[in-house]
């Protein structure tokens, strides 16, 4: 989970961690940006210092849930994160979210042993995902909120597809340490830059 303040790169808030899951660390990501947002008033009720209005909440979970679980368990872990998101919209008065789906990562060169069954997974969890974050949208809580979908599985597919429009080469696409993958599954600063750069032509369009 970050939060960021508008405009872009002014003050990040990070609170990822490595091989972080919604299912075992997102409580304690939560609980851990409430630790140090949070303060009382006179009248001892709770607010967040954050301003909801200049405030957008990134939610970047899954891929490591996914990786673990099979896909008919993955929507009770689909609605932690939108339990936590309600939680942000109500204690946080949190108004702008961004949801990011998971990449398609059974085509790195560790997912291509068991490609068709965390295909699935991955579909099962951005289907999950995109419903909910439909619902959320449309559930007439505030005109002020806005939440959005980023498909970082949109991105990479399209660099996996057509990677010389990216000036990578066609070896690259299942080759550990090349161009695009960094190692067995990671990608590389290189990929990194591509999702970025879209990321934030996403963001300058929809919030």
């Amino acid at each position: 989970m970050v939060a960021f303040l508008a405009p872009f790169a002014v003050e990040v808030h990070n609170f990822s961690m490595p091989g972080a899951t919604a299912k075992y660390h997102l409580a304690s990501q939560l609980a851990w940006f409430f630790s140090r947002f949070s303060k009382k008033g006179q009248d001892e009720s709770e607010t967040v210092s954050l301003d909801p209005e200049e405030t957008t909440y990134v939610l970047f979970l899954g891929i490591n849930d996914c990786g673990t679980t099979d896909a008919d368990d993955l929507e009770p872990i689909v609605d932690v994160i939108f339990d936590t998101v309600h939680q942000l919209y109500i204690r946080a008065r949190a108004r702008n979210f961004v949801i990011i789906n998971v990449p398609p990562i059974d085509r790195s060169p560790a997912g291509l042993s068991f490609s068709a069954e965390l295909e699935d997974r991955i579909e099962t969890w951005n289907d999950l995902l995109q419903k909910e974050t439909a619902d959320f949208a449309s559930g007439g809580t505030q005109a002020t909120q806005s939440v959005f979908l980023f498909s970082s599985n949109a991105v990479l597919t399209d660099v996996l597809d057509s990677p010389v429009k990216y000036k990578f080469s066609e070896k690259d696409v299942m080759q550990a340490g090349g161009s695009i993958w960094e190692d067995e599954l990671h990608i590389t600063s290189s990929v990194q830059k591509v999702i970025a750069e879209q990321f934030i032509h996403a963001m300058e369009s929809n919030l």
